[in-house]
């Protein structure tokens, strides 16, 4: 059976500290064993509706997507290559809570929190090929605009991610990625993500994706 790895990514875990917990699990790995009983996630009230591609729409830094649409961004890859990425934010999810005992196991410190997986449809448009990349940029937010503490999850199936293939089948693919992200009680629940991409224009100016 594939082995999970769960960690919090870098950010400042005031939430938890709203919780009681004293110490700080940030950059830790671990490796569990997904539970074979989990249930599908929970389906949120306001998702978007299936998003047809019909070329999408060009996305400016510091701009909104409305929900059910699609947004274009410019994408670099490690050696400067650019393309034009079309994104949709399927949905958010509310983690099974089967799911939430499993990554609970592991990080004590979510015990108590809601744990959701957001989803997000990513396709090529035009630029250079970038065979094998994961255009994963995003960060879960809540309806602020503000980050919502986020885990890395590799190796999960209910919140799983994606990368391009080969040269070709970059052309037609549509891949999807998912982000997990943690709540304590009474926090901002996630309400979209965010697009910022180090050393590009989004990266003071993220382009917002929105559920509703």
């Amino acid at each position: 059976m594939k082995k999970l790895s769960v960690a919090f990514a870098g950010l400042a875990i005031a939430a938890l500290a709203l919780t009681g917990c004293a110490s700080s699990p940030a950059d830790r790995a671990v490796k569990v064993t997904p539970s074979a009983e989990a249930e599908p996630s929970e389906t949120p009230e306001a998702a978007p509706a299936d998003a047809a591609f019909d070329g999408g729409a060009d996305a400016a830094p510091g701009s909104t997507v409305p929900a059910g649409t699609w947004g274009n961004i410019p994408y670099l890859d490690y050696d400067d290559n650019e393309s034009v990425l079309s994104h949709h934010l399927k949905s958010i999810d509310k983690a099974a809570q089967a799911d939430v005992d499993t990554l609970v196991a592991e990080i004590p410190e979510l015990k108590g929190m809601d744990v959701y997986f957001a989803n997000v449809e990513s396709r090529y448009v035009s630029g250079d090929l970038q065979p094998f990349t994961q255009p994963s940029d995003f960060d879960v937010v809540d309806a602020n605009g503000d980050r919502v503490q986020s885990l890395i999850l590799v190796g999960f199936d209910a919140c799983p991610s994606d990368s391009f293939g080969d040269e070709e089948e970059v052309k037609t693919q549509v891949i999807t990625n998912c982000y997990a992200a943690a709540v304590a009680p009474g926090g901002n629940v996630p309400a979209g993500v965010k697009w910022s991409q180090y050393d590009t224009p989004t990266e003071e100016e993220p382009v917002l994706f929105v559920i509703k």
